[in-house]
């Protein structure tokens, strides 16, 4: 979602000149998004039926000037693969105000589950393009 979403609205924030990937820790790469997390992904403008799993790498990393995570056990698990990038991996949810830095993973659950998930990556990509859009 946070790709996706970065990629639909950075344009139009005049934020055109990013280069973004997303990947996880399951080993398992091109699963499709499951049904609710495109029903919600939609509900935001952005489209997530084409979208497939992409495993974390040591060279996605080594490309990446910056690495997102969206709890600590992605945190610990980036930990373990690669202890070089942690100086510049933040937690997504920082970037909002409600006081929380984790994202709870709404995988496995209800539809309020993946909005509320969806409703805190849609403020912190916000409030990165906010950041960014700045920066020019």
């Amino acid at each position: 979602m946070a790709e996706r979403y970065l990629r639909t609205y950075g344009p139009e924030e005049g934020v055109n000149s990013l280069a973004v990937r997303s990947a996880g820790f399951v080993p398992t790469e091109g699963r499709p998004s499951p049904e609710l997390a495109v029903e919600t992904a939609s509900a935001y403008g952005v489209d997530l039926s084409s979208h497939r799993s992409k495993a974390v790498t040591t060279e996605l990393l080594d490309w990446s000037d910056v690495v997102f995570v969206m709890d600590v056990d992605n945190y610990h698990r980036l930990r373990n693969h690669d202890r070089d990038v942690l100086d510049r991996t933040y937690f997504l949810n920082a970037l909002n105000d409600g006081g929380r830095f984790e994202v709870d993973d709404p995988y496995r659950g209800d539809s309020r589950a993946y909005g509320d998930a969806y409703a805190d990556i849609a403020g912190a990509v916000d409030r990165l393009l906010d950041i960014l859009e700045d920066r020019d």
